[in-house]
């Protein structure tokens, strides 16, 4: 992986320069007025307390210089929560023409929803074994929606400036379908963005839930796909169980859902789990609300890498914004 050869040799660098340093310092008290002195007045030894003052010194110059290089090497800009108007610059400009929603009263999962910003609220944690990076998600998480060629239409969910998801879903006919995923991150190591792009097809494309789903109801799922920073392909199969429907408070509104559970696993470039709740709201399948808890590992020539994360985010406008 591009991102552990570079921390590892900028961290290898560092640690020989920091090396350098403390022989150089250690060599250069000759002379200088305020070093110890290296003999007693009659000649005899230092006191032993004085060397263990030298000693207690060039011990914290060390441990200044390791928070330095830990700094070079993992440091850097921290994610940040989205903004509006990032997640705006994704929509067609204003008069282009987009798909509707359907007359009020038309069927569960029976039209798309309207394209335009929706606002989303949340938290959320991710993080690295190696390099050890952590970073926070939300609490803005801005949302936009978009209508493709096809009528399908596309959800796009900014969980901070560094990490965003997005899901290709088709609305028709009482059914909701995804067609495919992505997901971007991006890690930044003493001043270098890694940045990766994951993309997973759905073919033929997954039943998320119908709308006449008994509680119960089990649909199979299998979406394959990489990255642009891990190219080995990775497929994530398994499940997807309707659990009910539920009413949720949307901004003071409530909006009927329909609650999901997917637990999926990861083989192939990368292995691991993921485990989800969703709420889709009936009318339309607009994402209402998502608890997720992922465990990813990636063999690489340094060991396994272990991404986590455990995130929420919940609609506050039921409505573009």
């Amino acid at each position: 992986s591009p991102m552990v050869s570079s921390a590892s040799s900028g961290r290898k660098a560092l640690v020989r320069a920091a090396v350098g340093g403390h022989g150089g310092w250690m060599a250069t008290t000759e002379g200088d007025p305020t070093s110890e002195a290296t003999e007693g007045p009659d000649g005899a030894a230092p006191a032993p307390h004085r060397g263990r003052r030298v000693l207690l010194v060039v011990g914290g110059i060390v441990v200044v210089l390791a928070l330095v290089a830990a700094w070079a090497v993992f440091g850097g800009p921290r994610a940040e929560q989205s903004s509006e108007d990032q997640a705006r610059s994704r929509l067609a400009p204003p008069g282009a023409t987009t798909a509707t929603t359907g007359a009020p009263g038309a069927p569960d999962l029976a039209s798309t929803p309207a394209a335009g910003l929706y606002r989303y609220q949340g938290t959320g944690h991710e993080s690295t074994s190696f390099p050890p990076l952590a970073e926070d998600q939300g609490p803005a998480m801005p949302g936009t929606v978009t209508i493709d060629a096809a009528g399908c239409w596309v959800v796009q969910i900014d969980y901070n400036t560094h990490h965003w998801q997005s899901w290709t879903f088709c609305t028709a006919d009482g059914t909701l379908r995804e067609t495919r995923n992505a997901t971007f991150s991006r890690r930044t190591i003493g001043g270098s963005n890694i940045d990766n792009t994951s993309s997973f097809e759905c073919d033929p494309p997954v039943v998320v839930v119908v709308a006449s789903d008994a509680p119960g109801a089990v649909h199979p799922r299998s979406c394959s796909g990489h990255g642009s920073l891990i190219t080995t392909p990775t497929t994530a199969a398994g499940s997807t169980t309707f659990v009910g429907r539920e009413s949720l408070d949307v901004g003071g509104q409530a909006v009927p859902t329909l609650h999901v559970r997917e637990e999926l696993a990861y083989q192939g470039g990368q292995t691991g789990t993921e485990k989800s709740d969703l709420w889709f709201a009936a009318a339309t399948g607009l994402p209402v609300r998502n608890e997720h808890h992922i465990v990813v590992n990636t063999d690489t020539p340094f060991g396994v890498i272990t991404y986590t994360e455990d995130a929420r985010f919940d609609l506050q406008t039921a409505s573009p914004v």
